[in-house]
């Protein structure tokens, strides 16, 4: 089972629901992932949720997979609400499953 990391912003400006888009991730991971505290040290991915553009929440120092989401952005791309949750569904199986 991968390990994903969640790292959340102060959330004093929320243009999202953070919690309830991971909740999402967690009930459509199929078992396949267990959600873990961002400084985790066997996590294969972390997921920096910023709850809207301004993109504050601080990066801890993880070398490895990351993806941000800041507001109704998922890496720097925008994205529309109605989408957000799949899209971000999406983003975390092609990161795990890709090969570098």
């Amino acid at each position: 089972m991968k390990k994903i990391g969640i790292k959340y912003c102060g959330n004093c400006n929320p243009h999202i629901d953070s919690p309830a888009i991971i909740n999402y991730l967690k009930e459509h991971s199929k078992g396949e992932w267990e959600f873990v505290s961002w400084n985790d040290n066997e996590m294969a991915l972390l997921i920096i949720m910023s709850g809207c553009p301004a993109d504050c929440a601080t990066r801890p120092d993880f070398q490895g997979k990351v993806i941000s989401v800041s507001g109704l952005y998922v890496d720097l791309h925008p994205v529309e609400e109605k989408v957000l949750k799949e899209t971000l569904l999406k983003k975390v199986y092609e990161t795990l499953n890709k090969t570098e």
